[in-house]
């Protein structure tokens, strides 16, 4: 694992564009050890002389050959520590520039300490570097190349939350929105036809719904074109995937759109979507030698995982207009490699739809609570240091589920993450969140500096209502780069066909009339009395464990 380390950080330094070829040569250090110095020595020969990084070279690549033997004893006495780099000092090594985005969430204390690598002169003081692996013994101070940039990024009204001493060592640029004509402009240079179409069925959308129109900007324009882009390789007929992708985005956005559905189909040109009310909206077909479930709604199909696993029946399932929309939205999102986020109340079927879903498929559900404790750590990774049978310390790092999710390579990813309570996260994981819900090959921050690209990742967030949490809390990049769906409660004709089918399936259909008549005028009462919990779906079932 040392040698691995030494390794890294020289690939790092000596600018290599394919480090895993050398590291992979570790696995036979004996037979291999000779190619990897000449390697480090014909790169060392061709630069410049004058390096910064002359000493940090000359000492790894000591400690990398070092051959002396470990004592006998092995015991935390003898136990070094190195210094790993972090984000920062990694991205300085490699000679890259630096891009900070929202600078101000940045703790002062932070700040303070990279003064010195904002100025003029270039200067990185690594006082964490106690073993000297990349300075001078007596001297922390790392010179950076005169070519060294950072570029940061702020939103206007957090300006002020920056010193004044740090903002004198940027030069700030106020950049002003977008107006109608740029964003025309922007869509144009993605594709002229298609910024034609959106741009008529955006204008559209507005004149009718005017409250409404402010949820959907260029940002989410951008993301519909990506969507669009995946669609074409599933359903190959473009401008009415535009149509779907865009209908998709932003009826989700509104809220009791029972009664509007059929307006918002007019609106954007898709009243070919058929209304589906009482079965699935999907079946199964083979195509290209694959078993796909296919959506009678969007014409949109994903492969199945495991299909002599899957069970044909769907008991206890009732087939709403509103439980049509879920399942049928989560599709879309798995279809395209694109996020799901369910917005709602306790006990509205979403956690049934995503079960649905994923029997559907083959997927294995991997469920993620966040509470407000919840830190990026649990979430992606945690650093263990123990004893290997040897008794030697061993460090490693310890990979969640998610980590995993994430990290999979596979073109059809055989599970399926929720993240449940997003509403929860701390400011720190929901920048992490970010990283997640980005596109594939999008970089994610681990809390030991060190980062991790994103793959195929089937993902879905639910975003529970609340009384003092709103939609406004989750950074808007979450937002454009999901499919949002507001899931309404459901209404009395939904509720009293769920009872329905819920009943006959465990042989109460004698009670089936009286029970609906007396659980509406429950939940009536329920939700017309203050700081009372709302009576749910989930309460439905449990008349049946009383009954039992």
């Amino acid at each position: 694992m040392q040698k691995k380390f030494y390794l890294k950080q020289l690939c790092n330094i000596l600018n290599e564009n394919n480090p895993i070829k050398y590291l992979n040569l570790l696995d036979d250090w004996e037979g291999n050890k000779n190619e990897i110095k000449k390697y480090i020595e014909d790169k060392v020969l061709k630069m410049n002389k004058n390096s910064s990084f002359e000493y940090a070279i000359t000492n790894l690549q000591t400690l990398l050959f070092n051959e002396k033997k470990k004592d006998d004893e092995n015991n935390i006495i003898n136990m070094s520590l190195e210094f790993l780099p972090g984000l920062f000092l990694s991205a300085i090594l490699r000679k890259k520039s630096l891009i900070l985005k929202n600078l101000p969430n940045v703790p002062t204390v932070v700040l303070e300490r990279f003064n010195e690598l904002f100025s003029g002169v270039h200067i990185l003081t690594l006082i964490e570097d106690i073993q000297n692996t990349f300075t001078k013994e007596g001297n922390k101070e790392l010179q950076i190349s005169n070519n060294f940039r950072v570029i940061a990024t702020c939103k206007p009204e957090k300006v002020n939350n920056l010193s004044e001493a740090l903002l004198s060592r940027f030069t700030v640029i106020y950049i002003s929105p977008y107006d109608e004509t740029e964003e025309k402009r922007v869509l144009k240079s993605e594709s002229n036809q298609d910024s034609m179409i959106i741009s008529k069925l955006i204008e559209q959308y507005k004149s009718y719904y005017t409250e409404q129109s402010i949820i959907f900007n260029l940002s989410q324009m951008i993301s519909c074109q990506k969507i669009v882009s995946k669609m074409d390789h599933l359903n190959n007929e473009h401008e009415k995937n535009i149509k779907i992708c865009l209908y998709t985005l932003i009826k989700g956005f509104h809220e009791k759109r029972t009664n509007e559905i059929n307006d918002i189909k007019q609106l954007f040109e898709v009243t070919f979507i058929p209304s589906i009310e009482g079965e699935s909206p999907f079946e199964y077909i083979e195509k290209k030698n694959e078993i796909r479930l296919f959506s009678k709604l969007t014409q949109l199909s994903m492969h199945v995982i495991k299909k002599s696993e899957i069970k044909d029946n769907e008991p206890g399932i009732a087939f709403t207009d509103q439980f049509i929309e879920i399942i049928d939205t989560i599709l879309f999102g798995l279809s395209t490699y694109t996020p799901v986020i369910l917005e709602g109340n306790y006990g509205q079927g979403k956690k049934t739809a995503i079960n649905y879903i994923a029997n559907k498929l083959g997927l294995e559900v991997i469920n993620i609570v966040i509470s407000n404790s919840t830190k990026v750590e649990d979430l992606l990774c945690k650093t263990i240091i123990d004893k290997d049978k040897d008794k030697n310390i061993v460090i490693t790092t310890s990979k969640t589920k998610l980590y995993e999710a994430i990290e999979s390579k596979e073109i059809y990813p055989k599970t399926l993450v929720v993240l449940d309570g997003i509403n929860n996260a701390s400011p720190a994981v929901l920048e992490t969140l970010s990283s997640i819900f980005g596109d594939k090959g999008t970089t994610i921050l681990l809390p030991n500096g060190s980062v991790l690209e994103k793959g195929n990742l089937n993902l879905i967030g639910i975003f529970n209502k609340g009384k003092d949490t709103t939609r406004e809390k989750l950074p808007p990049i979450i937002i454009y780069n999901s499919i949002y769906l507001v899931v309404d409660d459901p209404t009395p004709d939904n509720i009293k066909k769920i009872i329905n089918v819920l009943f006959i399936q465990n042989k109460l259909q004698h009670e089936i009339e009286k029970f609906q008549d007396d659980f509406i005028k429950a939940k009536t009462i329920s939700d017309e009395v203050s700081g009372e919990l709302p009576l749910t779906l989930n309460e439905i079932k449990k008349i049946f464990t009383f009954q039992n």
